[in-house]
C-alpha cells in the first residue's frame, strides 16, 4: 500500500485521542478485518505544581538544616568544654526514653544545679532567652547557641535583600507609591503628606476609624481612600483600586482583594495576568500593609524579641483580667460562671474557637483565627455584667490587641534585617565573655562573621542547587559553574565567591533555564522590560487602535508613543487617547476609539527608567544589556554594579551606575530578538529606502498586528518554518524526548505522545504516510479555568448605573416608553440560570429592545414562539462568530429583511436607533466592538474576507500548534490542515438538512454525541474533522489571501452553502451532492471502533502526606504505614513513632507456588501489589521475587507476569476489565466492554444529563416546562432498557451484576414511585452500572447497594484470567493466559 492516498482525522483532548484513517472518498480503512478508526484513552497528566510545592519545601527544611549544622560545627568545641553530651541530648531528643543512648532526664540542661526546669523558669519562651542574651553577663555558652539557634532557623523574609531596615522604611514606600503614575492624586507628594498618611496608618484605630481620617484629609481622592483601605488590612476591588469600569466585569475570584483575606504572594500571579505592568500599585500597597503589621510586631526603639516578651506579658496580663472578669461576675449564678468559664477555657472540641483552640492548645481540633474567637468571645462577655474591664476588653479586641500570640502567620513580614539587628547584639556580648567568637581561622573570618554570614547567605536563583553531581551535562537539574580546583570543596557561606563562578553560572542559567522563543526553535526570549520587547508590545496594543472603526494612521499612534509613553508614564486610557488625537489634529472626537481595552496594559517603562537617568548619553544596545543584567541578576544589586563598572565602567559615572543597579525588572518576555529582528520579508519594505522589512520594522512602519504579519498574505511563517527546518535535528528515534522543546503543559504533552505513537503505527499498518492530517482538539485544552461573574450579577450591576433621568432623556429622544424600573425588579428576580438562555440575556442588554426596529419584545412572548430570532451582525455566511459581540435579538421579520447583508442598510441605521445603541454602549450592555459593527457602513473589505475564511482554516491555539509542528516534522510531506470543532458541530447539528440538500429543509436528524453511554464518539468526531476539514481545504486553498484576491466571485462565497453543493478542486472532490453524505451517514452508525487504554507503572507520591500517630499506626498489619524516616533504625519503627499511610503502589506482579495441602498438591496464583517505594529499587526479577517472598514466605515463588499495571486490559472469566487499583487484599476492576444503545435511548439519556444539570443550577425550578419531554413514561421505559441489557449478550458476565435486584417488582415499584428528578438520577446511576465511567453508583433511593469490582489476589478461585496486551490503536492484540479456563492443576504443576 506503498503511496497510497489516505486521510487520519485527529480529536486530541486532554484525556484521549480519536482517530480514523479513510480513503479520499471518507470511506474506512481496514487490517486484520478491523476498521481502522479508534480512541485511545489515558488519565489526563497534572502539572508539576504539587510536586514543585513539596521539593521546594524539602529544599527549604534540607537548608536550614544545613545552616544548623553548620552552626554546630562552630560551636562545638567551645560548648564541649562545658557540656560534652549537649549536642549529642539535642539530636536524641526525637526519641523516646527507652530508645536514648544517654537515660537522661533533661534535653537541653543536665547540670546539678541547672536544669531544663531552672531553664524554662527564667526563661518562659526562646524571645525571653533572646531578649536576655543582648545584655546578660558572661552569658553559658549553650544559651548563646540555642539562641541563635533560633534566628537561624527563623530567619525572616529576604523580599528587602540588601536594604539597610530602619522604621522610616515605611516612609520611602509610601512615597513610591504615592508617586506612581497609576495613582491619579491632586496633590503634591510631600514630607507633610507622606507623615501624615504614615501616622494614621500606624495609630492603634480600628479599619473604619482609620479609613474616616483619609476620607477627613482627603474627602476627594476616591482612589488613594481605596489604596489605604487595601493597606489598613481592609478589602476592595481593583476597579476602585485602579479606577477602572472595565474591572468590574472581572471573575470574582480576582475582582475583589484583601492582605488579610489571602496570602498575597499565593495570588500575585492571578493578579498579574490582568494587571501586566500596573501589578506594581498592588506591591508596593503590599508592602506598606508589611510595614504597619511589622510596626505593630516590633516596638518602636526595641528589637523583635524583646517586643514579643511584652507581647507575651500583655498576654498573660490579659489572660488574668479576662479569667478575673468571669470568676468575679454579680450577674450570673456560680453555676452558670462555671459553665461560662469552662466554655472559655476548659472546652476542646474539634472546630472549636474559644480559648484553647486560639492559643494552640487544643488536642481534639485545629487552632482558630482571632477573628473567630473575637466573635467567639464577645459573644460570651455578653452575658456577663457591664464592668470598666469588660468595655476595655471589647475595645481591645476590635483593634485586635487582646491577648495577643508571639507566634501568629504575621511573623511572615519580618524581614531578616530585624532578626540580624539582634544576631548581632546577642553575638557582641558573648564575644565578651567567649573570645572564639572573634578569632579568626584560615578562612580570614571570626566564628562571628561567620555566623552573621550564616543568617544573610541565601544562594541565588541564577546559581541554582549546588549539587554539581547532578549537573545537567549528566542530565540533571543542576548548572552551577565551579572555579578551577574547587570541584570537590564544600560549599559554605564564607568561601562560596571562592568556590562558585557566579558569572559563568549566571551565563549557563541563561543558557540552560530561561524560556525559548515561541516561535524560533532554541533561541532565547527577550527580559520583558527590554526596549524591544516593551516597544512590540506596545505596537501590538495600539496597532490594533481604532476610530469610528478604522484603524488610526501611523502618525497618530506615533504621537501617542511619544506623548503618552515616552515623555510621561501615566496611565494611559482610551479617554487620554481620545483627548490627545484631538488635541493633535488627528480626529473629530465625535466618534469612538475601540480595538483596545479600557487601559493600556503594555508600556515603555525601562525606557523612561534609563532617559532620566543617563539622558543624552542614553544608548540602546548598552541599555539592552543592563536590563538584560537586572532581569537576570535581580536578588544581587551588588554584581549588578559589578557587571555594568566591569563592562561599561568608562561610559557611565558612579552615581550613574549605582542609580541603574536600583532599577527593578522582572519576568522574560515569549519573543527573542532573532525573531524580531532578523527575519526579513520580500514582500514588506521600506517605501522611503526600498529596505526589506523585519517584524518589527514592519509593526513600526505600519498598523499591522503581529499575528496578521504571521498570516499567509506575508511570508514571515515560512521563513520560521525554514529556519525551524534548518537548525532542527533529524529525528532518528520516535521517543518522547522529542517532545523535550515544547513549551506545553504536561496534560498537552501526552495528548501529543499517545497522538504520535497512533500516527507511527497507522503509517506501519497502511504502508506510508498519510496525505493529509486533519486535527481538531477539546475546547477543554483552550478553556479558562475561572468561573466567570454570574450574568445576572453583572447585568444587575449595570442597570444599577442607570439613573432614573438617563432613561427619562433616552425616552423622550426615542419618543418611546422602555419600561426600564419594571425590567430592573424583573432583572433581580430572575432565576439566574435561566439568563443562560441567550435570548433572555440579550434582552436584557437590550432594555427589552429590538435591535433593528427599536420597537418593543414582549417577553412573555420571548422564549414560548418564533416570534424573535438571534440574529448575527457580521452575516454567518462569511464568518462564524457566536459571540455577543455579533449577536442581537431581533423580531423574526427585520431578521429575513436583513438577510445575508452586511453592513446594515440604512433603514435600520436610524438616529433613533444609533442613539439607543450608543446609550447601551456608554453603559456596558454592549460592547465597542458590537457597537462599531451596527453602526459600520463600510462594505467588508478583501483583507477582512481573508481572515474570516483563515478563523476556519488557521489555529491560534499553542497546544494545536504543537502537535501540527511535531506531526509536520515527522511527515514532511503530509499537509497538516485544521477542522474546527465548532463546524464538525455545525455539521453535525444540521445532518438531516445536509441530507435533503436543503438548508430550509425540516428534517431537524442530527448526529448526536452522548458521552455518558460510550467513548466511541472521540473516534466518530475524528471522522467528521476528515469530511468536513477536507471540505473547507479543498473548497478555499491554502492561500486564502490568494483564493479571496485571484477567484471570481469569491467575495460572495458563503460559508452556510458548502454542504449543499459539491465541492472539488482540480485533482481532488471533497463533497459530492446525494453521494457522500450516505458514506457518512453508514459510517456513523457502525460501532465497531477501536478502544484502547494507555497503562503506566504508576509514579509520584509515596504515600498520603498526613503523620499518623504510633498508637494508630501499632493496631495496623505490616506494611501498612511507612516509616517517618528509613535511615533512622529507631524511627523506622511505625509501631514506635508512627508513620503514613495509603501507601501508593506501581504496579502489580503475579506469582506462582504449590501448596501442599490434605487434599494434596495445590497450585496456587497470586497478585502481589508493588508500592512505589519498593519499585523504584527493583533493577531485575531478583529483586522483585526477593520482596514478594516477603510478602509470601516459606513459598516457592514462580515470577508469572512482571508488570501488571493500574489500566491494563484483562479478561476475567470471560469478560473484559480494566485493571484498577487496590483496597485490603484485593484489586478493583472497571468494565472494558463499551455499552451501545438505540438512538432513541442515547438520545434521551442526552436530555436526561441536561436536565439534571439544569436542575442544579434552577433551585426554584422556573421555567421547568421546556423539559416536558422528561416524563415517567419514558423514564420506565429506559429502566426497562437499561436493565434488561444487564442480561442480554456479554453483559451476562458482567460482575457485579444487579439484574437480579433491579428487575424485581418490589425494586422496579420503588423506582415508579420516586419523584421524576430522583428517576433521572438513578437511570444514570443505572448506566454507570454498564459502563463504569464512575468508580461507584448510588441506588440509596431505589434500596439498592452497589459496590465497585473487586476480587481477591488469590486468581486460583478465577475459572479463567488472562491479560490482553493491545497496541496503541488495538489493532495488534497478544492473549496472555495465566488462568486457562479449563484449568487442570496436577496437569499444571509441570509447567
Amino acid at each position: 500500500m506503498k503511496n497510497k492516498e489516505w486521510y487520519l482525522g485527529l480529536d486530541v483532548g486532554s484525556a484521549s485521542v480519536g482517530w480514523a484513517a479513510t480513503d479520499s472518498n471518507y470511506n474506512l480503512l481496514r487490517k486484520n478485518k478491523k476498521r481502522l478508526w479508534g480512541t485511545r484513552l489515558f488519565e489526563e497528566a497534572t502539572t508539576a505544581a504539587d510536586r514543585r510545592v513539596y521539593r521546594a519545601g524539602r529544599r527549604r527544611l534540607a537548608r536550614r538544616k544545613w545552616r544548623i549544622n553548620l552552626l554546630e560545627e562552630l560551636f562545638i568545641k567551645e560548648v564541649s568544654k562545658k557540656d560534652s553530651n549537649f549536642f549529642l541530648r539535642l539530636k536524641e531528643s526525637k526519641y523516646r526514653f527507652e530508645d536514648k543512648s544517654l537515660m537522661n532526664d533533661y534535653i537541653l540542661f543536665n547540670d546539678k544545679d541547672y536544669t531544663d526546669k531552672d531553664y524554662y523558669k527564667e526563661y518562659p519562651t526562646i524571645y525571653h532567652l533572646r531578649s536576655s542574651l543582648m545584655t546578660e553577663k558572661n552569658p553559658d555558652i549553650r544559651k548563646v547557641y540555642l539562641a541563635i539557634h533560633s534566628i537561624l532557623k527563623n530567619r525572616g523574609h529576604f523580599l528587602l535583600q540588601g536594604q539597610s531596615f530602619s522604621d522610616s522604611n515605611i516612609d520611602s514606600v509610601i512615597k513610591e507609591l504615592l508617586e506612581l503614575d497609576i495613582v491619579n492624586i491632586d496633590f503634591e507628594v510631600t514630607d507633610e503628606v507622606i507623615y501624615s498618611l504614615k501616622e494614621i496608618a500606624l495609630q492603634k484605630k480600628n479599619l473604619s476609624d482609620k479609613n474616616n481620617d483619609v476620607k477627613k484629609l482627603y474627602p476627594k481622592e476616591k482612589q488613594l481612600q481605596e489604596i489605604f483601605k487595601l493597606i489598613f488590612g481592609g478589602k476592595t476591588s481593583l476597579d476602585k483600586i485602579y479606577e477602572m469600569e472595565e474591572y468590574k466585569e472581572l471573575d470574582a475570584s480576582v475582582k475583589s482583594i484583601s492582605f488579610k483575606e489571602k496570602v498575597y504572594e499565593e495570588v500575585r500571579p492571578d493578579y498579574e495576568q490582568i494587571l501586566s505592568n500596573y501589578i506594581e500599585l498592588l506591591d508596593l500597597a503590599k508592602l506598606v500593609y508589611d510595614n504597619i503589621v511589622l510596626a505593630e510586631i516590633k516596638k518602636e526603639g526595641k528589637t523583635i524579641s524583646e517586643s514579643k516578651v511584652e507581647l507575651y506579658n500583655k498576654h498573660k496580663k490579659d489572660l488574668k483580667n479576662l479569667k478575673n472578669l468571669v470568676k468575679a461576675d454579680n450577674k450570673l449564678s456560680e453555676d452558670k460562671k462555671k459553665e461560662v468559664y469552662n466554655e472559655i477555657f476548659k472546652v476542646d472540641i474539634d472546630k472549636g474557637t474559644n480559648y484553647v483552640n486560639y492559643a494552640h492548645k487544643s488536642k481534639n481540633g485545629k487552632s482558630c483565627s482571632y477573628e473567630d474567637f473575637k466573635k467567639f468571645l464577645k459573644k460570651e462577655l455578653e452575658k456577663l455584667q457591664d464592668s470598666e474591664i469588660k468595655n476595655k476588653i471589647l475595645g481591645e479586641l476590635d483593634l485586635e490587641t487582646f491577648l495577643p500570640l508571639q507566634r501568629t502567620k504575621d511573623n511572615s513580614v519580618v524581614p531578616y534585617q530585624i532578626h540580624k539587628e539582634e544576631l548581632i547584639r546577642i553575638l557582641d556580648n558573648a564575644a565578651k565573655y567567649h573570645s572564639f567568637l572573634s578569632e579568626k581561622d584560615n578562612s580570614g573570618y571570626s566564628t562571628r562573621e561567620k555566623v552573621i554570614q550564616l543568617l544573610e547567605f541565601r544562594i541565588p536563583y541564577y546559581i541554582g542547587p549546588l549539587n554539581t553531581h547532578h549537573n545537567t551535562k549528566n542530565n540533571g537539574y543542576s548548572w552551577a559553574i565551579r572555579k578551577e580546583g574547587m570541584e570537590g570543596v564544600a560549599v559554605t557561606p564564607w568561601n562560596f565567591k571562592d568556590v562558585i563562578d557566579e558569572s559563568a553560572s549566571a551565563e549557563a542559567f541563561i543558557n540552560n533555564l530561561t524560556n525559548k522563543c515561541t516561535y524560533l526553535a532554541g533561541e532565547d526570549v527577550l527580559p520583558k522590560n527590554s526596549l524591544l520587547y516593551s516597544e512590540y508590545a506596545l505596537l501590538n496594543e495600539l496597532n490594533a487602535l481604532k476610530y469610528e472603526g478604522d484603524r488610526i494612521s501611523v502618525g497618530a499612534r506615533n504621537i501617542i508613543i511619544t506623548k503618552l509613553f515616552k515623555e510621561q508614564g501615566k496611565k494611559v486610557t482610551k479617554k487620554t487617547i481620545k483627548e490627545l488625537l484631538k488635541t493633535e489634529g488627528f480626529i473629530d472626537g465625535k466618534g469612538e476609539i475601540a480595538g483596545i481595552d479600557n487601559i493600556v496594559k503594555n508600556d515603555l517603562k525601562s525606557y523612561r527608567d534609563f532617559k532620566k537617568i543617563l539622558g543624552d548619553k542614553f544608548d540602546e544596545e548598552r541599555v539592552e544589556s543592563i536590563i538584560l543584567w537586572i532581569t537576570l541578576y535581580g536578588e544581587s544589586r551588588k554584581l549588578i554594579k559589578e557587571k555594568i563598572k566591569k563592562v561599561y565602567g568608562d561610559f557611565y559615572t558612579t552615581d550613574e551606575i549605582e542609580k541603574m543597579s536600583r532599577l527593578t525588572y522582572k519576568d522574560w518576555g515569549t519573543l527573542s530578538r532573532k525573531l524580531l529582528t532578523e527575519l526579513v520579508s520580500e514582500k514588506l519594505y521600506n517605501e522611503e529606502t526600498g529596505e526589506c522589512l523585519n517584524i518589527i520594522g514592519a509593526m513600526r512602519q505600519s498598523t499591522i498586528l503581529f499575528m496578521e504579519l504571521l498570516a499567509g498574505k506575508f511570508d514571515y511563517m515560512n521563513q520560521i518554518k525554514n529556519y525551524n527546518k534548518e537548525n532542527k535535528e533529524d529525528i532518528t528515534e520516535i521517543t518522547p524526548d522529542i517532545l523535550e522543546n515544547l513549551y506545553v503543559s504536561p496534560a498537552v504533552k501526552r495528548s501529543i505522545w499517545q497522538t504520535v505513537r497512533i500516527v507511527e503505527e497507522l503509517k506501519n499498518i497502511i504502508g506510508c504516510a498519510p496525505t493529509k492530517i486533519f486535527v481538531e482538539t477539546t475546547r477543554k485544552n483552550q478553556g479558562s479555568n475561572k468561573v466567570p461573574t454570574s450574568r445576572q450579577n453583572d447585568l444587575i450591576a449595570k442597570y444599577k448605573t442607570i439613573k432614573d433621568q438617563e432613561i427619562f432623556e433616552l425616552e423622550k429622544e426615542l419618543n418611546s416608553t422602555l419600561d426600564f424600573s419594571i425590567n430592573k425588579d424583573r432583572l433581580v428576580k430572575e432565576e439566574s440560570s435561566r439568563l443562560k438562555a441567550k435570548k433572555l440575556y440579550l434582552y436584557y442588554t437590550q432594555l427589552g429592545r429590538c435591535m433593528y426596529t427599536g420597537k418593543k419584545i414582549e417577553l412573555n412572548n420571548l422564549l414560548k414562539n418564533n416570534k424573535y430570532d438571534i440574529d448575527h451582525i457580521y452575516p454567518q455566511s462569511k464568518v462564524k462568530d457566536d459571540s455577543f459581540n455579533n449577536t442581537v435579538l431581533v423580531t423574526r421579520e427585520s431578521n429575513e429583511e436583513k438577510g445575508d447583508i452586511f453592513p446594515l442598510k440604512r433603514k435600520f441605521q436610524t438616529e433613533e436607533n444609533k442613539r439607543l445603541w450608543r446609550f447601551l454602549k456608554e453603559k456596558k450592555l454592549i460592547t465597542d466592538e458590537k457597537y462599531n459593527r451596527l453602526v459600520r457602513t463600510r462594505e467588508f473589505n478583501d483583507d477582512e474576507l481573508t481572515g474570516f475564511i483563515a478563523r476556519q482554516l488557521v489555529e491560534t491555539s499553542q497546544a494545536i500548534k504543537a502537535i501540527s509542528t511535531i506531526l509536520g516534522e515527522l511527515n514532511p510531506k503530509t499537509a497538516i490542515c485544521y477542522s474546527k470543532a465548532e463546524n464538525v458541530s455545525a455539521f453535525r447539528q444540521n445532518f438531516g438538512k445536509i441530507k435533503e440538500g436543503n438548508r430550509k429543509a425540516e428534517n431537524n436528524e442530527k448526529l448526536i454525541k452522548v458521552r455518558e453511554v460510550n467513548d466511541y464518539h472521540h473516534a466518530k468526531d475524528a471522522y467528521l474533522n476528515i469530511v468536513v476539514g477536507n471540505v473547507y481545504d479543498v473548497k478555499f486553498t491554502r492561500n486564502v489571501y490568494n483564493f479571496i484576491k485571484n477567484k471570481k466571485d469569491a467575495r460572495k462565497y458563503s460559508l452556510n452553502t458548502l454542504f449543499y453543493t459539491d465541492v472539488k478542486n482540480a485533482n481532488t472532490v471533497a463533497w459530492e451532492m446525494d453521494k457522500t453524505v450516505h458514506i457518512v451517514e453508514k459510517t456513523m452508525n457502525n460501532n465497531n471502533i477501536l478502544v484502547t487504554r494507555r497503562t503506566a507503572e504508576q509514579k509520584g507520591a509515596l504515600y498520603d502526606a498526613t503523620v499518623y500517630k504510633a498508637k494508630i499506626a501499632e493496631k495496623a498489619k505490616e506494611g501498612a504505614y511507612y516509616p517517618l524516616k528509613t535511615t533512622d533504625n529507631k524511627i523506622k519503627d511505625v509501631r514506635r513513632y508512627g508513620g503514613f499511610t495509603s501507601i501508593k503502589i506501581a504496579y502489580y506482579s503475579i506469582f506462582e507456588y504449590i501448596l501442599d495441602s490434605k487434599k494434596g498438591k495445590k497450585k496456587i496464583t497470586r497478585v502481589v501489589p508493588i508500592p512505589i517505594y519498593i519499585a523504584q529499587n527493583i533493577k531485575n526479577d531478583k529483586d522483585l521475587l526477593k520482596y514478594a517472598q516477603k510478602q509470601l514466605p516459606e513459598k516457592a515463588l514462580k515470577l508469572k507476569y512482571r508488570k501488571l499495571c493500574i489500566g491494563s486490559f484483562l479478561k476475567i472469566n470471560n469478560f473484559y476489565y480494566y485493571m484498577g487499583g487496590k483496597t485490603n487484599d484485593n484489586f478493583f476492576y472497571d468494565s472494558a466492554v463499551q455499552v451501545v444503545l438505540d438512538k432513541e435511548s442515547e438520545l434521551y439519556i442526552k436530555e436526561l444529563t441536561k436536565y439534571l444539570n439544569w436542575k442544579k443550577e434552577n433551585k426554584e425550578n422556573k421555567d421547568a416546562g421546556r423539559w416536558n419531554n422528561i416524563t415517567e413514561v419514558k423514564n420506565t421505559q429506559l429502566y426497562n432498557i437499561l436493565v434488561e441489557k444487564m442480561n442480554t449478550g456479554i453483559f451476562i458476565r458482567k460482575t457485579p451484576n444487579k439484574y437480579n435486584e433491579l428487575s424485581t417488582v418490589e425494586v422496579r415499584d420503588k423506582f415508579k414511585n420516586i419523584t421524576k428528578d430522583e428517576q433521572a438520577k438513578i437511570l444514570l446511576e443505572i448506566l454507570n452500572l454498564l459502563t463504569n465511567k464512575k468508580s461507584t453508583s448510588d441506588l440509596k433511593n431505589i434500596n439498592v447497594k452497589t459496590s465497585r469490582g473487586a476480587y481477591g489476589f488469590n486468581l486460583s478461585n478465577q475459572s479463567q484470567f488472562s491479560i490482553i496486551e493491545q497496541s496503541v490503536t488495538g489493532v495488534y492484540e497478544k492473549e496472555v493466559v495465566i488462568i486457562r479456563e479449563k484449568n487442570d492443576d496436577l496437569e499444571n504443576c509441570s509447567n
